[in-house]
């Protein structure tokens, strides 16, 4: 067997490259696979956001009616919600109920507080519902029902009473294609539940 020179080796060898850069191929390869990756992980992160903010939004809406049943306990008020199905308002109003010599005198005031027959206690606690309370972007009040009928409302409303009880009731929110939630009122106790579909 012959043995090559060194010298026939250094010939047969492939050239060394001194380049400090990258190919158009390489550099192509890698803009597709960003691509790629963007198209399939896009609509997944949209998705996301807009599941994100539709439970936002519930959440709120869930805990402004908590915050109207404690207002209702701890003023011996009556505070009606009234949301309008299709849109993304609901208004809070507030009925202060008093017991004076064993009957019940009711004082109507305003969302603003400024009723003339309203105490000054009442009115900060009013200025709490001042604005209609809004659902965020396009999330929407989509159905109300009251348990007793299959009924479907214009406009939806709950009435939260001094003893903690409301009339009751639940609201369907979300948007066109989901995702939906059920914000459900208890009768008896007046508790305020969120339900994902």
């Amino acid at each position: 067997m012959k043995r090559l020179s060194s010298r026939a080796d250094s010939s047969q060898t492939m050239p060394v490259r001194n380049s400090k850069g990258f190919s158009i191929l390489e550099i192509v390869v890698v803009v597709a696979l960003i691509g790629l990756i963007a198209a399939v992980a896009g609509p997944r992160i949209g998705t996301g956001i807009r599941g994100a903010e539709t439970r936002t939004s519930v959440r709120r809406f869930a805990a402004a009616l908590r915050a109207a049943r404690t207002i209702a306990v701890t003023h011996q008020a009556q505070v009606l919600v009234v949301a309008d199905i299709g849109g993304n308002t609901s208004e809070f109003r507030i009925r202060s109920t008093r017991q004076s010599n064993q009957r019940s005198k009711v004082d109507y005031s305003d969302n603003a507080g400024s009723g003339s027959t309203g105490s000054a206690d009442m009115r900060s606690v009013s200025e709490l519902f001042q604005k209609p309370f809004e659902l965020a972007g396009d999330v929407r009040f989509l159905e109300f029902n009251t348990g007793q009928s299959e009924q479907n409302y214009h406009r939806g409303s709950v009435m939260f009473l001094p003893q903690g009880n409301s009339t009751g009731g639940r609201f369907m929110i979300g948007r066109t294609g989901g995702p939906y939630y059920y914000v459900s009122i208890d009768a008896i106790t007046g508790r305020v539940n969120v339900h994902a579909l």
